[in-house]
Parts: structure tokens; C-alpha cells; sequence
């Protein structure tokens, strides 16, 4: 039964719903559960969607931000949104960086940088 309520939870991450998210959590639900077949955790989820409150939620009941998919992918790796990276406190010189990448806006300076930015982010996450 609690495979069912963990895939509940990283559902309900998805979508966006707190209301069940927090319901679940009440029940002692495995907050870093992964998912069996892309090993992707609640976290994951909520921070690929762009589900800001879900993450607040989930951080703050105690999820990982360093648990990584199967791919080898942490939440950050899969997030856009510059308010969630700052909640799992990337710096605003990384964030930067993957929204250049995500938009393919990347500079020459973005260039000349990467090197540098792609070590402290790994260091980070």
C-alpha cells in the first residue's frame, strides 16, 4: 500500500495539487520515494512543472534535493524557474545559466563562463 500512496505523492506533485500533497505527508509517505520505471521523486516533479508551493511543501517536510533519477538528473538538473532554484539554493549565476540554456539564449560571455559555472553547479547539486 505505500508504493500506491508514493505514486500518489509524486502525482499530486505534478499536477500542482497541496491539498494532497499535504494529506499524504500526514501519513508518513517515503517523501524521496522514487518512481520505478525513471526513478524521478516528488521533487522532481513539482520542480519540473513549476509547482513552486508543492516544493516549498516538500522541502520543508524534509525532501532531498540531491536524490538523482536513474539519468543521474536532481531536481535542479530538470527545473527552469528561478524562484525554485532558489529555494534549492542554486546561486542566481547558475540560475542564469540554465534559463540562457532552456531559452538557447546563451551568450558568448554565457560561453566563456560555462566551464566554470557547470563545476560550481555540479559541486552544488
Amino acid at each position: 500500500m505505500a508504493n500506491v500512496f508514493e505514486e500518489n505523492l509524486r502525482e499530486a506533485s505534478c499536477v500542482g495539487d497541496i491539498e494532497a500533497v499535504e494529506s499524504l505527508l500526514k501519513h508518513n509517505v517515503d517523501i524521496n520515494s522514487k518512481n520505478a520505471v525513471n526513478g524521478w521523486t516528488a521533487l522532481h516533479w513539482a520542480c519540473k512543472r513549476g509547482n513552486e508551493d508543492v516544493v516549498k511543501i516538500l522541502m520543508n517536510n524534509g525532501a532531498d534535493p540531491k536524490v538523482e533519477t536513474f539519468k543521474g538528473e536532481t531536481a535542479a538538473h530538470l527545473c527552469s524557474n528561478s524562484s525554485i532554484l532558489a529555494l534549492l539554493e542554486i546561486p542566481p549565476s547558475i540560475h542564469r545559466l540554465i534559463l540562457e540554456i532552456e531559452q538557447e539564449a546563451v551568450t558568448a560571455l554565457s560561453v566563456i563562463c560555462l566551464p566554470q559555472c557547470c563545476r560550481q553547479f555540479r559541486q552544488m547539486i
